[in-house]
């Protein structure tokens, strides 16, 4: 009797091991959609009617208010998600679970400055106004530190760039390729904290993004007739860089320019050494001045 309760804890345990680290990697899992989030709740076809905005001022006032004093930056927006919770979802082309996920994130992106804050109190009182909100039971799950925190911003400033860059590269070939800076460097940033230790959720998402990047330039060489390659200057001081020209030019350029070569790699791969300085260099050139 006695080994078989022993076993029956240790499965119990494992169980919950299991169980958190399911609820930990959806904290990640969901990231790349919150900037989407961002850009469509304010949106003037989701205008709040006004049949949430007592809970939403209610939550203000007796959960945040102590924190934030009298700066408000919760009931608009609560009133719109609260409201126009199904609306979002399907402009998002995702998942309940994303948009709680990202109301957790937001929570606490607004908070994180304040000191000796409960994340997992502000939440379940939360849920407890909002329970058409919880969408089960994977919701109402804090942030548990600010390390946690750190790395969900820096995979929505990511995320947020590489959007911004798909959306300005989709109106016109001249000058899109400057957008490509902020993602590179922003990669090149978090790559670095993986070079040594990768097996985390952190790491996972940003080998996702690399890959949701690579296939993107590789459609949009296609669409436009030109791309973007990291380079590495062979001389010293070594210097990195991203060169966007014309696929014809860039062809002649590699073969006749013994002061670069090309990285074997799209995008920064993570065994790379990332203690160089990084230099953007930049040049648009139009594909129809090659028809």
């Amino acid at each position: 009797m006695k080994v078989n309760k022993l076993n029956t804890n240790f499965i119990i345990k494992l169980k919950r091991r299991a169980l958190c680290l399911v609820l930990l990697s959806l904290l990640y899992t969901y990231v790349n959609k919150f900037p989407e989030f961002e850009t469509i709740i304010p949106n003037d076809s989701l205008k709040p009617t006004g049949s949430e905005k007592t809970n939403c001022t209610s939550f203000n006032d007796d959960d945040l208010k102590k924190y934030i004093g009298e700066n408000d930056f919760f009931s608009e927006k609560c009133s719109r998600i609260a409201e126009h919770h199904d609306k979002i979802i399907i402009k998002a082309k995702t998942s309940q679970i994303a948009l709680c996920k990202y109301i957790n994130y937001w929570i606490y992106d607004k908070l994180q400055s304040v000191d000796n804050f409960s994340h997992e109190d502000i939440l379940n009182s939360f849920y407890i106004k909002f329970p058409k909100l919880k969408f089960g039971g994977m919701c109402n799950i804090p942030i548990k530190n600010k390390n946690i925190y750190y790395e969900l911003k820096e995979l929505y400033d990511l995320y947020d760039n590489f959007i911004k860059f798909k959306k300005e590269s989709t109106k016109a070939v001249d000058g899109s390729c400057e957008k490509a800076e902020n993602v590179f460097q922003l990669y090149e940033k978090c790559a670095g904290k993986c070079k040594w230790n990768y097996n985390n959720y952190f790491c996972w998402e940003l080998m996702k993004f690399r890959a949701e990047y690579e296939q993107y330039l590789t459609l949009h060489h296609l669409t436009h007739g030109y791309v973007i390659n990291y380079l590495e200057q062979k001389r010293k001081p070594k210097k990195k860089f991203i060169e966007c020209m014309n696929y014809k030019e860039l062809q002649k350029w590699k073969a006749g320019d013994t002061n670069y070569h090309t990285t074997l790699h799209d995008v920064p791969n993570l065994n790379i050494l990332y203690n160089n300085m990084i230099f953007v260099k930049l040049k648009s050139i139009n594909y129809k001045n090659y028809n």
